[in-house]
């Protein structure tokens, strides 16, 4: 019981739907919709003087997924407005996230999304929306914070720094709790407030994402409970979606612990 709607890869011709008018409503157990699995869904579609408008309602993962479509033709030129509702939207499938962030845990989205254009790259450059984001045991390659803090203390010595350094990097990181959000506007995502807690330590993240051109530029900033008075640790990720180049940034924490050794002596 899944229903196709259509295929937008060839572009599709509305001009003849201005000779109708109808109205047209289902409800089926589920509907497909690309990869996506509907559940408990109910479409409502409508034609009338040449535009066509479809509203899809129903439940995806543990979350409600509310999404509606405007398409029209003017001349020879096609259009598409669409813009989704989500609750709890469970993310851990999206292919551009699976090269950074292990498809582990729950990473949820709930927040509103606005497009329009006449093919998929115009939609993500007319992409606007706000979204709210909460995860729990999200596993993200790269950095192993826990590590970190476990082999940090209070005498901490520089050469000791770049072996902590050489062990973290490359490993992954278990965030207990994430949650955060962000502004879409024209397709540049932007991250307003980002926390995300650690085994010993916790995370903050600003910055923001390219979704035209797959690109991000993040800020993060660590503060470990090994070092509770040491400035936090700042790593840079910037480059494509699916390989940002790490770069750890940690010149007032290397300061820190050179002028405490210094007070030592």
């Amino acid at each position: 019981r899944h229903i196709g709607i259509f295929n937008t890869a060839d572009g599709i011709d509305f001009s003849a739907l201005q000779n109708y008018s109808a109205n047209l409503n289902i409800t089926v157990d589920s509907l497909l919709l690309q990869d996506a699995v509907i559940k408990n869904s109910r479409l409502l579609m409508m034609i009338d003087q040449g535009r066509l408008t479809t509203d899809v309602n129903g439940l995806y993962q543990d979350g409600v997924l509310q999404w509606n479509m405007n398409a029209w033709q003017e001349g020879r030129t096609p259009f598409i407005r669409t813009a989704f509702k989500v609750n709890r939207f469970n993310i851990n499938d999206i292919s551009l996230l699976n090269s950074a962030v292990v498809p582990q845990g729950v990473l949820a989205l709930q927040g509103k999304l606005a497009s329009m254009g006449t093919c998929a790259e115009d939609h993500l450059q007319t992409l606007r929306g706000n979204l709210a984001f909460q995860g729990q045991d999200v596993v993200v390659r790269g950095l192993n914070l826990s590590l970190a803090n476990t082999m940090l203390s209070s005498d901490t010595s520089i050469g000791q720094l770049k072996d902590i350094a050489k062990q973290a990097l490359g490993g992954q990181t278990v965030f207990r709790n994430m949650q955060g959000d962000l502004s879409i506007r024209d397709g540049i995502c932007s991250i307003n407030t980002a926390i995300a807690d650690f085994e010993g330590g916790q995370l903050t993240l600003a910055g923001g994402v390219d979704l035209s051109s797959s690109r991000l530029d993040l800020t993060s900033s660590i503060a470990f409970m090994s070092t509770p008075q040491a400035p936090p640790l700042v790593l840079r990720a910037n480059g494509s979606m699916s390989a940002p180049s790490l770069r750890l940034q940690g010149n007032a924490f290397t300061r820190y612990v050179m002028n405490r050794a210094m007070r030592k002596n």
